[in-house]
């Protein structure tokens, strides 16, 4: 930890600033980058991109297949509560199964969960019919 990310976060600033009318979200392996090598971060890059989300108004979706379920260390489920972010939406997968069988989930906050759900404003939301290849596995959800 201690690196400075400044111009990185001011660079992602400027592009939701700039094109943030055409950015729905903002998509991160958290601490870990995995596609095109294990490339690790600092956490606190991903509480300022979390604040600039937040401020911009653009979700924050934690790809959490590679490193979830305890795989960034010990002490934290998943590597964005060790950054100590909250993303709006999360992917899970790989590990929820042990390896075992295919299996994979993607959760959301109520507040994305009912705004993807379909349902009538003031009723419950309808079941998140949305995820990833592996989702609903019969034999890994028995």
């Amino acid at each position: 930890e201690g690196e400075d990310f400044s111009d990185a976060l001011a660079a992602l600033d400027a592009l939701l600033e700039a094109r943030g009318d055409e950015v729905a979200a903002l998509i991160v392996e958290p601490l870990v980058q995995g596609a095109g090598g294990m490339h690790f971060y600092d956490p606190a890059y991903l509480r300022g991109a979390r604040a600039i989300c937040d401020a911009r108004d653009v979700l924050l979706v934690c790809d959490e297949i590679a490193t979830g379920f305890g795989r960034t260390g010990r002490g934290h489920l998943f590597a964005s509560s060790r950054a100590g972010i909250v993303p709006d939406v999360m992917c899970v997968g790989k590990a929820l199964t042990g390896g075992y069988c295919t299996l994979g989930a993607t959760l959301a906050t109520e507040d994305v969960a009912r705004a993807v759900s379909g349902a009538p404003p003031g009723e419950d939301p309808l079941p998140l019919m949305h995820g990833p290849t592996f989702m609903g596995n019969p034999l890994a959800c028995a």
